[in-house]
């Protein structure tokens, strides 16, 4: 729903807007002259005025407005349209004073109230008219300035999603490298479930949202791939609580996580290390916590690193003003908590 007057086009608003500006003038112009003169001489009045200022206003937004206006040729635009309005101010004014005056209807009224009066209505027309050209404008601009945007942020996300699925990948190919070394059996296996994984990423990632249970879904298969890394003896505990059918989430949120869980929980040392992850959904409010043991190891990467990074950027994108996330690091653990607001 956001944004989405702005996908009308310009032109269709910039026309209806003009037909019933012209109405609208028609009918007042005609209702307030009829009162006053014969229903022949007022749709003769009604003609002149209306012609004569819609051909002045075509030519304005046409021509002098684009060609002189916004050219800056401010002179030129300022002579152009004095000259086209004092035209039509004398023809307006000659139609009246030969129609008024010639039926004697008002002998006493003095010719300079109707001049006034027609100066003064040409100039209202013309302000107005020439306001519906610059909101076109202003409508045009709105949506090129949107479109780049949109634009910025496919990419920026289609940068963000190639950071992240690449560094998955290599380290679970030099995990399985190191599988077919020792177990070759064992390495078989976590192909398979490699395949599985990277499957969703390829596919389901590019998708704008997904289900929860097909993220829970993939989040189990990566721990199945990893746990057949550590012989199945890894203490890792994944939860879900609530309801979570037909609720929709951005793909990929709490992937980096894990990975990062278990990049730095050192996780073949079983009696000390640990993942106790939980994902809760209460009504639209989903609550994703994850904690992890945290081995210190100078040859890793920093802990959080390029991973969260991106969660952080992808979550002010998905979800602006609709999530906090929380992390808690010491020297021997590692806690996030995400909230998130996935009301659709």
């Amino acid at each position: 729903m956001k944004n989405s007057i702005l996908k009308i086009s310009p032109n269709t608003i910039y026309y209806l807007m003009h037909v019933l500006f012209w109405f609208s003038f028609a009918i007042l112009f005609f209702v307030s002259t009829t009162n006053i003169l014969p229903l022949r001489q007022g749709i003769i009045m009604l003609g002149v005025s209306i012609i004569s200022q819609f051909i002045l206003t075509v030519i304005n937004n046409t021509y002098l407005l684009p060609k002189l206006f916004d050219t800056k040729k401010y002179v030129a635009y300022a002579i152009s349209i004095i000259t086209g309005m004092a035209i039509v101010i004398y023809i307006r004014y000659t139609a009246n004073e030969n129609i008024v005056m010639e039926l004697n209807r008002f002998p006493n009224l003095k010719l300079s109230r109707y001049f006034l009066f027609i100066v003064v209505t040409t100039l209202v027309v013309f302000l107005i008219t020439t306001g519906f050209y610059f909101f076109r404008q202003w409508f045009i601009e709105r949506q090129k300035q949107d479109e780049i945007i949109n634009q910025q942020l496919n990419t920026e996300l289609k940068l963000l999603k190639a950071q992240i699925n690449p560094h998955f990948l290599f380290n679970a190919l030099n995990n399985v490298y190191s599988l077919t070394q020792i177990e070759p059996e064992k390495a078989g296996e976590m192909v398979l479930k490699l395949s599985a994984v990277l499957r969703y990423m390829l596919y389901d990632s590019e998708k704008d949202k997904i289900y929860l249970e097909k993220e829970i879904s993939n989040i189990n298969s990566l721990i199945e791939l990893h746990q057949i890394q550590y012989d199945n003896k890894a203490q890792i505990d994944f939860i879900v609580l609530g309801n979570i059918q037909d609720k929709l989430i951005h793909p990929m949120l709490f992937f980096p996580f894990f990975e990062n869980a278990f990049k730095h929980g050192n996780l073949f040392q079983c009696d000390k290390s640990f993942i106790k992850s939980t994902i809760s959904i209460k009504e639209n409010q989903l609550l994703f916590t994850i904690e992890n043991s945290f081995i210190e190891n100078a040859s890793k990467d920093k802990i959080g690193g390029l991973g969260i990074d991106n969660v952080q950027k992808r979550l002010a994108l998905f979800y602006p003003n609709k999530h906090q996330l929380n992390i808690t690091e010491d020297a021997n653990f590692f806690m996030v908590e995400l909230k998130i607001d996935i009301a659709k």
